[in-house]
């Protein structure tokens, strides 16, 4: 059966249910397995090795996350201009608004240290630099704790879209 034609309470398509909850689940999941896995692996190595791996890392975390952050905020917000339920148009519009969150604090809280890696992975005077070595695991860490509280926004947010289409 078709899911265009499965339809859950209030007139809501079921797929357009999963759409905002099944991407902010695979976001958290996806945000916290660099935090978790991968970064702490790298520390050891040199900013020369280092740097160049975040960088692309970071490129390829981007390009990832936007497009999925989008589906989840707009199956959201759409899930809430539609809902004829109160409590539900509120909880899925904080659904969408928890996922949009990611993608400010990635602008505006952790820009910094993001640019600051990807400056020091291109330039070779500054990688062999005296106490650079520091600098690097600390914005490395920095960027890991800020990246376990977006995935914590996008796990809630999936989590929230979850149990407003359940009730």
């Amino acid at each position: 059966m078709s899911t265009a034609h499965l339809r859950i309470p209030y007139g809501q398509p079921a797929h357009g249910q999963t759409a905002g909850t099944f991407p902010s689940m695979f976001l958290g999941a996806y945000n916290s397995t660099f935090s978790q896995n991968v970064k702490p692996h790298l520390y050891g190595n040199s900013p020369a090795v280092l740097t160049p791996l975040y960088e692309k890392i970071y490129h390829r975390g981007a390009s990832t996350i936007a497009p999925i952050a989008a589906i989840a905020i707009a199956s959201n917000a759409y899930l809430a201009y539609q809902s004829r339920d109160e409590k539900k148009r509120r909880m899925y519009g904080t659904a969408a608004v928890l996922v949009f969150t990611t993608l400010s604090l990635t602008a505006f809280a952790m820009e910094g240290g993001i640019d600051r890696l990807i400056t020091i992975s291109t330039d070779h005077d500054l990688q062999s630099k005296a106490g650079i070595d520091i600098e690097v695991v600390r914005l490395l860490k920095t960027w890991a704790a800020q990246n376990y509280f977006q995935a914590s926004l996008h796990l809630t947010g999936g989590l929230l879209g979850l149990y407003t289409t359940l009730s």
